[in-house]
């Protein structure tokens, strides 16, 4: 690892992503998950901020548990920077369903009042509850077919973990310490938790 670490840190480069280095990150994420394009950001609160800013008008709101770490860990960064409304719901396992969703859908069309366009979930929960892919499935299936958007804040997603079913053990994806075949299952995983999400 250090090794690689000074290896990158040889010679010249201009800042601010005109450099190889993040160009090559940009075309590996960029490929792994089928994107137009990758947006490096400091924080995750910022990574929250930037996507659910491309997802709102300015008389929307986002819907999310009471426990939601857009909710209670991020500083009101949403309200603050976004401008929007979190309209939250009482979930006790921290995990948002259909039916509980469904309770802050009642002001849609109403002109006089914020409306809901975002559902945010966050995997793994505050509470440490993850979604299954056929909770995100429904989920999914539900806000398409009432126009609504899923956001998913996936700030331990670095976390995920992995079930090797050929050798019968938990993988963990870390930052570090991780094998091709260990990414190789994290995207695997990844892409079918969107795929749940979209299809």
């Amino acid at each position: 690892m250090l090794e690689a670490v000074g290896e990158a840190n040889r010679g010249h480069v201009t800042a601010y992503g005109e450099d190889p280095w993040t160009a090559l990150a940009t075309a590996r994420l960029s490929e792994a998950f089928g994107a137009a394009g990758v947006f490096f950001v400091f924080s995750g609160t910022a990574a929250n901020v930037l996507g659910i800013s491309l997802m709102l008008r300015p008389y929307e709101a986002v819907i999310c548990a009471e426990g939601a770490h857009l909710n209670v860990d991020e500083g009101g960064a949403a309200e603050r920077i976004v401008g929007c409304k979190l309209l939250t719901v009482s979930a006790a396992n921290g995990k948002l369903t259909p039916d509980l969703v469904s309770t802050r859908l009642g002001s849609r069309g109403d002109k006089h009042q914020v409306q809901p366009r975002v559902v945010a979930i966050t995997q793994a929960t505050e509470v440490g509850t993850c979604y299954t892919v056929d909770e995100l499935r429904r989920l999914g299936e539900f806000c398409r077919a009432n126009g609504r958007l899923v956001f998913m804040d996936g700030a331990r997603l670095a976390k995920f973990h992995i079930w090797d079913r050929d050798q019968h053990v938990v993988r963990w994806m870390a930052a570090f310490d991780t094998t091709k075949d260990d990414v190789d299952a994290f995207l695997s995983a990844i892409r079918a938790l969107a795929g749940a999400l979209t299809s």
